[in-house]
């Protein structure tokens, strides 16, 4: 089953995927934050160690593959960052404000 500090660990990381997860449904848009993707990526690999030290390689491809993709969504977060961009996608209805006024003054003219 593993010593204490191999289960604290991996209670640890759990708990941190968890509380990425509830803060992605929860608060919207928490994919995009940083501090989700720092929670996704070390949990992810806690989890991945932890998978490792009891032999569970499927659970340890898995969450192994889970901290990777939070870690390529952190370097991008990191990069739009520094950009000064900023980090959460634009707002669709902002983004269609003016396709629809477009399409309002076309059809008005019709």
């Amino acid at each position: 089953m593993g010593t204490t500090f191999e289960m604290s660990m991996g209670i640890f990381g759990l708990t941190l995927l968890l509380a990425a997860f509830v803060m992605g449904n929860f608060w919207g848009r928490g994919q995009h934050v940083m501090h989700y993707q720092i929670m996704n990526f070390i949990g992810g690999f806690i989890l991945a160690w932890y998978a490792f030290q009891l032999r569970n390689w499927v659970f340890a491809t898995l969450e192994g593959i889970w901290g990777a993709f939070a870690l390529a969504n952190l370097v991008i977060c990191v990069q739009a960052r520094v950009k000064g961009a900023k980090a959460l996608p634009p707002d669709p209805k902002g983004t269609n404000k003016g396709v629809s006024n477009k399409l309002s003054k076309s059809t008005k003219s019709n």
